[in-house]
């Protein structure tokens, strides 16, 4: 048995189901859908480890395209739970911009500059983010690295492609 190596896995990793992120993968799923990220009803690890063991989600945001037949074709999901599935997919488009944040895992601090779009806080440099109460260099370096992740950036782009506020 060989330990991963502690820099192949961040919070900057994973935002994928690739070969050795299957765990953290299906992580980051239930973090995006939990108590402290979207507030999905009825999703999961169970549920997320179905649908990517499905082949259907390979990406954090694959599931935004889903409609409720596509649901119900998957095997282990009958068609009271791909309604009841597709009602919380739903609910996530409603979701206010700064719980979409909490749900990617923005790092902490990504509040202390008040913003309502994905521009302002992307244009916030690393001078600036340290100039906030609370965030240091560590964390403002973290924050930086959050809303410039070319991963990140690419999950901006299909939030606002799938129209959710403020991407």
């Amino acid at each position: 048995v060989e330990a991963p190596r502690p820099g192949d896995y961040h919070f900057l990793s994973c935002w994928q189901a690739s070969p050795g992120c299957e765990q953290q993968f299906v992580a980051r799923l239930v973090w995006l859908s939990g108590k402290h990220g979207l507030d999905l009803p009825g999703l999961g690890p169970g549920t997320w480890q179905t649908l990517v063991e499905s082949g259907l989600v390979e990406n954090l945001l694959d599931w935004l395209q889903f409609d409720q037949r596509r649901l119900q074709q998957i095997p282990g999901i009958g068609d009271a739970s791909a309604s009841s599935l597709f009602s919380s997919f739903q609910l996530a488009r409603e979701r206010p911009f700064t719980t979409w944040l909490r749900a990617l895992g923005a790092p902490p601090g990504d509040d202390a500059i008040p913003a309502e779009n994905w521009e302002a806080l992307a244009d916030v440099s690393l001078v600036q983010w340290q100039a906030e109460p609370g965030i240091g260099a560590t964390r403002a370096q973290h924050l930086r690295a959050f809303f410039t992740s070319p991963e990140v950036l690419r999950l901006r782009q299909r939030l606002h492609e799938a129209g959710i506020v403020g991407f």
